[in-house]
């Protein structure tokens, strides 16, 4: 089950999804299309998302600037989102979150990861889930609306 999310794919598909112990994949396919092809996705571009920018006050609530609202995103340069704490007080928010955890090794492969979020000493004081898949040349990340304001997906 993935959180408030319906995937239905009508095509044939190399997808891997791997949630919950449930697997799922292509059968009887003559040809496998790209299924991130066929996500429609935002791209995180701000370059005030990265670790090593300082402190701001943006927020991934609602529409802002490259954020979107809850959805697939790409990210521009790096392609992945932070995967360590930067500190507080970095990539323009004062609440930076990172993913706990790299993307999936295999190709296809969607898994669920946690984003930490971090406030004051607590490097992750409160967390959400997103997925994760694999396409090849790039990751993409469902993500989704920060509760609290002040916090902010950073990249690395």
């Amino acid at each position: 089950k993935i959180k408030n999310e319906c995937l239905l794919f009508s095509a044939c598909g190399w997808l891997q999804l791997e949630l919950h112990g449930s697997r799922s994949g292509p059968k009887d396919c003559a040809e496998t299309p790209n299924m991130c092809d066929l996500i429609q996705v935002n791209y995180l571009q701000d370059e005030s998302r990265s670790v090593s920018y300082g402190d701001g006050h943006e927020c991934d609530k609602s529409s802002n600037g490259d954020w979107q609202g809850s959805g697939w995103y790409r990210v521009n340069g790096t392609g992945l989102l932070a995967t360590s704490g930067p500190g507080l007080h970095h990539c323009n928010t004062h609440y930076p979150g990172y993913v706990q955890g790299g993307p999936p090794n295999q190709i296809g492969q969607m898994v669920q990861q946690s984003v930490c979020f971090q406030y004051g000493t607590n490097s992750c004081a409160w967390s959400q889930n997103i997925q994760v898949v694999n396409c090849g040349d790039y990751v993409m990340y469902h993500l989704y609306e920060v509760n609290e304001c002040s916090a902010r997906y950073c990249t690395n």
